[in-house]
């Protein structure tokens, strides 16, 4: 084992997190976004965001289990070609509507059932084909 220091890594989230403790809603939509920091989940009073079309694949797995807030009125994740959410999300948390359109989602994790108290709206995503051609 050595004796060097630990170096910390700079978290540049830190300044953001730190400005916008008042930020309650977050709209990132028709934004390019390729990822999305689970650091803006630290915001203590977020409670809706919206990352509508962007490029985003898949969501950090810790995205749910390391918040600040654990109520939230509206997640939308619609019109991105995810295809996958994070498989865990901390019991305590609990979404009223969770928005996945147009997503390329082929299961949903076990939190949904227990921590969508609202509803959860898939159209479109292939989670939804039902195995028929789609109409014309």
């Amino acid at each position: 084992m050595t004796d060097r220091p630990r170096i910390q890594p700079h978290e540049p989230h830190d300044a953001a997190t730190e400005s916008w403790t008042h930020v309650e809603l977050l709209y990132l939509e028709h934004s390019q976004l390729r990822t999305f920091s689970s650091a803006l989940m630290q915001l203590p009073v977020l409670s809706e965001l919206s990352l509508i079309d962007n490029h985003i694949v898949a969501l950090p797995g810790e995205l749910l289990t390391t918040t600040a807030s654990i109520e939230y009125y509206d997640l939308a994740f619609s019109r991105s070609p995810w295809m996958r959410l994070p498989d865990e999300a901390d019991e305590d948390a609990n979404i009223n509507f969770l928005a996945l359109e147009g997503t390329q989602l082929v299961a949903l994790p076990v939190w949904i059932a227990t921590n969508v108290e609202g509803a959860v709206s898939l159209g479109d995503p292939p989670i939804c084909d039902d195995g028929r051609p789609s109409a014309a």
